[in-house]
């Protein structure tokens, strides 16, 4: 079981390394995907991969709570549920 804050406190740099790979996907810029819906998962996961940069594991939570909690709204706008 991983603890809260395990990874930001840990993480070894070849695995943020490769977190940066897989998001790199996001700075393809795709006319056909909502740009400001684009722009601001960029910046959510930017923010979560820095706290986990500087091993801050406080900041990397609330900014992963942030980031999880904004996509839960969307996806229940979405799908006809309330916030």
């Amino acid at each position: 079981m991983l603890y809260r804050g395990k990874v930001a406190e840990t993480a070894p740099e070849e695995r943020l390394k490769a977190l940066t790979t897989i998001l790199e996907i996001e700075k393809d810029p795709d006319p056909h995907r909502g740009e400001l819906a684009q722009a601001d998962e960029q910046l959510a996961h930017r923010k979560i991969r820095e706290a986990i940069q500087a091993h801050n594991p406080a900041e990397a939570r609330r900014a992963m709570a942030v980031h999880v909690g904004k996509s839960r709204n969307q996806i229940l706008k979405i799908f006809g549920g309330s916030p």
